[in-house]
């Protein structure tokens, strides 16, 4: 009578009968009777399967997993001792750290296939041995893990080092960074992305060329040549560059280039060529000729305009003159005059004829409204003592010459 029953032993059977192979799995069952007798059977699933209720696993399912467990450590064990036996028949030679080419040779002639951990583009320079070991599954092929070392670039410039990185076959991408403290095509930095990879990340210093006193499309250009974009971040009067010109640029911190521009000189003089209609006969019948200066203070947004006038004698002519009586339009923009009066006659040297005889200011609304200066002013006149008659406006025009 059975008591109980074991899988001792498994293995895999092979028949071959006319052109068919048939494959089966035989076990090996160590069977335990009354009375202390031990018995081994041996056999494939049917011719064991009586014997399946007396062992230890409760159910069919269960028995079926421990067989199919039993048969993959098994089959661990027998892979790893052929692996132990073809280890010693075949020793793979040790290849770390030599020359890809080399390497693929001794392995060869010692029997083994070649299987390549890292791939790289076609036409790359060959690499180093990293590491090299046997394939788990297939016992003679070798695993190459082959790795580039960074060429040595130090003391090179940033266009030397970047030939010799591509030339080694890595992937050179350029990343000019703008510096003042050290001369243009330094070598700043070499990053590599991983020990794997052929994408190296090199810095080179880009020094930002000298625009001051180019036009402001020059030094746009200019800077647009040399990989670099220009920005005007403004403009200021100034008495030392002409307008339109550069007067100072910087480094931003988007990597632009600020430009400020030069908007010209702050204070202008302009005489004008003719003033329309005849105002003399609004004035003091002794004139007999009248001409003007205009004086424009950019930086302060004030524009002051200056007559003067020629009389008989040269006598200083007698105005009554009424306050707010004027107003100045250029443009479209109009404003009161703020500041009306008779000025003295200086010794300044003055680049119309006559004596001054009536001196006006108007404040602008930015600088900005006598951007370009204005050529024609139209000055009419609300009120003046004397006159029997509401004075024509005048038209002054002035010369396109400036006197600073």
């Amino acid at each position: 009578m059975i008591v109980r029953a074991h899988i001792v032993g498994i293995r895999e059977a092979h028949q071959t009968i006319g052109d068919t192979t048939y494959n089966s799995t035989n076990y090996s069952v160590l069977v335990e009777e009354s009375g202390g007798t031990i018995r081994l059977v041996e056999g494939d699933i049917h011719d064991i399967s009586h014997l399946l209720p007396y062992m230890s696993v409760p159910n069919s399912d269960a028995i079926l997993q421990e067989l199919r467990d039993l048969k993959a450590s098994m089959a661990q064990q027998i892979h790893q001792e052929v692996a132990r036996a073809i280890s010693s028949l075949h020793p793979m030679p040790v290849v770390t750290g030599l020359p890809e080419d080399e390497a693929i040779t001794r392995l060869q002639n010692a029997g083994f296939a070649i299987h390549l951990v890292n791939t790289y583009p076609a036409g790359t320079p060959k690499g180093q041995v990293y590491a090299c070991h046997r394939n788990d599954d297939m016992l003679m092929t070798a695993e190459l893990d082959i790795r580039h070392a960074l060429p040595d670039t130090a003391g090179m410039t940033a266009s030397q080092a970047a030939d010799v990185l591509r030339k080694a076959g890595f992937q050179v991408h350029v990343e000019r960074v703008m510096r003042t403290d050290v001369p243009d095509n330094t070598l700043l930095k070499v990053t590599r992305q991983s020990e794997v990879s052929l994408l190296v990340t090199l810095e080179m210093a880009v020094q930002i060329p000298d625009v001051t006193g180019l036009t402001e499309a020059e030094a746009v250009e200019q800077l647009k040549a040399s990989g670099f974009v220009g920005v005007v971040q403004g403009k200021e009067y100034t008495d030392t560059t002409p307008a339109g010109r550069v007067i100072s640029w910087a480094k931003a911190s988007d990597g632009t280039v600020s430009l400020v521009v030069s908007a010209g000189v702050p204070l202008v003089k302009l005489a004008p060529s003719s003033i329309q209609p005849d105002p003399l006969k609004d004035l003091d019948p002794g004139l007999n000729s009248l001409n003007a200066l205009m004086t424009l203070d950019r930086k302060a947004a004030r524009l002051e305009i200056t007559l003067y006038g020629e009389t008989t004698g040269g006598k200083q002519p007698r105005l009554k003159l009424s306050e707010k009586g004027f107003s100045v339009t250029w443009g479209t923009h109009t404003r009161a005059a703020e500041k009306l009066d008779i000025p003295q006659a200086g010794r300044e040297k003055v680049a119309v004829s006559g004596v001054p005889i009536l001196r006006l200011q108007v404040s602008l609304p930015d600088s900005k409204s006598v951007d370009p200066i204005p050529e024609e002013i139209r000055l009419t006149v609300t009120r003046l003592a004397g006159l029997t008659q509401r004075p024509t406006p005048w038209t002054v025009r002035f010369l396109n010459t400036r006197i600073v």
